[in-house]
């Protein structure tokens, strides 16, 4: 909406997830320019980001993905597949790290019938205690940094590196020698789909506290 570039958070959110949607907001912002977004439009937008279920508390750093990828769909007016879950930490140079509770998050992101999952590549060893039925169920993409999210999920072609979005070309973020598990491993191969969903905008559904599931909305009219 029209406004001065201030960020609303609203859904009874604790301090880490609070500084999560900053550090989201803010890498977004960084990085218009290379995600086709006129860097101008930041000082007269106002962004509302609300997590549903308000009498609810939420916190933990694990939300900070799905809301850089959310925040990135919105300013670039391409959508995300409704079927894809993701998680993770993330910095402000846009270092994807890894959490505690894998296993409970893709069970959780299996249950509400998602295809594929999106974890910190550095949890890949957490994917061998799910059961073996899901593992061939979804497929996995681990990844190291979130320039990799953006490029799967929103069709850019961002080069990341270890700290930052410059370095070789991402191509191959499967992490090998996982028995049993579905890797993608290489995202040329992927479909993007485009397009926006009537649903939440098309958002990805992500994980907080204990499930994947609820999907960042914002107030635009």
């Amino acid at each position: 909406m029209k406004g001065k570039g201030e960020l609303t958070l609203t859904g009874h959110l604790g301090d880490v997830m609070r500084e999560s949607a900053q550090i989201a907001y803010s890498y977004v912002r960084a990085r218009a320019s290379v995600l086709g977004v006129n860097p101008d439009i930041f000082k007269k937008t106002d962004l509302h980001l609300d997590v549903p279920l308000g009498a609810i508390p939420k916190d933990g750093p694990s939300a900070g993905v799905a809301m850089v990828m959310a925040i990135a769909s919105f300013f670039s007016k391409k959508s995300i597949s409704s079927e894809i879950s993701m998680t993770g930490e993330v910095t402000l140079r846009g270092r994807v790290l890894p959490l505690g509770g894998i296993k409970m998050k893709v069970l959780a992101a299996d249950r509400a019938g998602m295809k594929e999952v999106i974890p910190p590549k550095r949890n890949g060893a957490d994917l061998e205690e799910l059961p073996k039925e899901v593992q061939r169920r979804l497929a996995f993409i681990l990844v190291d940094h979130v320039g990799e999210v953006i490029n799967r999920c929103l069709g850019f072609s961002l080069r990341t590196g270890t700290d930052n979005d410059q370095g070789a070309s991402v191509g191959a973020v499967g992490v090998r020698g996982i028995s049993g598990i579905h890797l993608r491993e290489n995202l040329a191969e992927l479909p993007i789909w485009c397009g926006w969903e009537a649903k939440g905008h098309g958002f990805s559904r992500h994980a907080t506290g204990e499930a994947f599931g609820f999907l960042p909305r914002f107030c635009t009219a």
